[in-house]
């Protein structure tokens, strides 16, 4: 049914195998393997493409799918120019101009208007997800707070903002587990670091048992968007505890499924989650029911289809809980 010309990174696979899992004629091809037969009618074509962003990176790639007579959905995550981050935004436009896709879908909300200028395709909202197959309840706890990703002790790199967080939290006498699971670890003298601290890179089922550590779960955004977490940490029946942004105002209620802090308010809001068992457990709830209904990745195939289908209104339903 779809053909993904290729995936990278924790999301493209993800994406992959709820595509596997859910849509049995799902084919994965690989740039520079398939196109030119598509292209020239020896190959039975799909009923539509989506291209995961570095996947089509390949020149020869990007011109024969121009020219593959075929629906075409490509699909950007890494579009915000962050300190300590490649500025990608560059690269997807000549992608997508080289590639001529039908929609462009964009994790980061805040760069459609600058695609749609760009390039004249239209451009959709397609946020990051959550899979319960992988992201699901462990029991155990064992701190206040938990959080699995990167931080760095550098002012001038993006995910210090994390590290300041955390250290701020942990100063306050909030009991943290914190899994380093990139590179991160290498500029730090773990030692002086007020934190209980893994260096390891998880599987995915270690990652949600490591976040489940926690009696709340800890999102820092650093571009605004929403990432892989916040979508995450609800299905592990987990509070989501994060900073926020006009598209978190899109999915989620401040106070109902997701607590939202900033840099004035995070020690009144950690305390409020941490003394109100109550609470915890009723924003957990409610952060579960809205993922599972809209935010999973199996939903996003739904979404995808719902905008190659040109059914703008069932894709806007699918994606708000409407």
């Amino acid at each position: 049914m779809i053909n993904a010309v290729d995936t990278i990174g924790t999301s493209g696979w993800h994406m992959q195998n709820a595509y596997e899992r859910f849509v049995p004629e799902f084919k994965r091809y690989k740039p520079y393997q398939i196109m030119k037969n598509i292209a020239n009618d020896k190959e039975t074509p799909p009923d539509y493409f989506l291209i995961w962003e570095g996947g089509i990176s390949d020149p020869y790639c990007t011109k024969e799918l121009a020219n593959v007579k075929v629906p075409k959905a490509m699909w950007f995550s890494d579009s915000y120019p962050v300190k300590g981050y490649m500025d990608y935004f560059p690269f997807e436009v000549f992608w997508a101009k080289q590639t001529k896709p039908d929609i462009i879908l964009m994790a980061q909300k805040g760069k459609i208007e600058d695609m749609k200028k760009e390039t004249g395709i239209p451009t959709y909202w397609l946020p990051f997800a959550g899979d319960p197959l992988y992201h699901h309840e462990f029991p155990q706890v064992l701190y206040d707070i938990s959080y699995v990703g990167t931080i760095n002790p550098n002012k001038d790199h993006a995910d210090y903002k994390k590290t300041e967080y955390l250290t701020l939290l942990a100063k306050n006498g909030y009991n943290i587990g914190i899994t380093i699971s990139h590179d991160g670890w290498k500029y730090f003298n773990v030692s002086t670091l007020p934190f209980h601290l893994w260096v390891y890179r998880p599987t995915l089922d270690e990652y949600s048992e490591r976040v489940c550590w926690g009696k709340i779960g800890f999102n820092c955004n650093i571009a605004g968007d929403l990432t892989n977490r916040t979508f995450e940490i609800p299905l592990m029946n987990r509070p989501l505890l994060s900073n926020g942004g006009d598209n978190y105002n899109s999915i989620f209620e401040d106070g109902k499924n997701i607590i939202i802090y900033n840099n004035s308010n995070i020690i009144e809001k950690t305390k409020e989650l941490i003394q109100d068992e109550g609470l915890r457990k009723t924003i957990a709830k409610n952060g579960y029911e809205k993922v599972i209904k809209s935010h999973t990745w199996g939903a996003r195939i739904g979404q995808i289809e719902a905008l190659v289908d040109n059914n703008i209104e069932r894709y806007e339903n699918s994606l708000y809980g409407k």
